[in-house]
């Protein structure tokens, strides 16, 4: 399902280590990237390593007001 294109994001080394970890299943952003559903996301991690980590494939995505999010991922 693979749209062809990438998107690199850095992210801080802790929450980098739960999204492997699959402990971290949502990443917010305050600016929506431009990525569709199956299109490649490269994990840079920022720190002290400084280097690409890994990739994934977008599952999913939703597009919400401030409110929205909090009451979507804490209630």
């Amino acid at each position: 399902m693979a749209t062809g294109t990438a998107l690199l994001i850095s992210i801080r080394p802790k929450y980098a280590t739960q999204i492997f970890a699959g402990t971290k299943k949502v990443e917010l952003r305050r600016i929506r990237p431009r990525v569709r559903l199956g299109d490649l996301v490269i994990v840079y991690e920022s720190g002290a390593r400084k280097s690409l980590i890994g990739a994934f494939q977008v599952a999913g995505m939703k597009e919400l007001s401030p409110k929205g999010i909090w009451k979507t991922i804490w209630e």
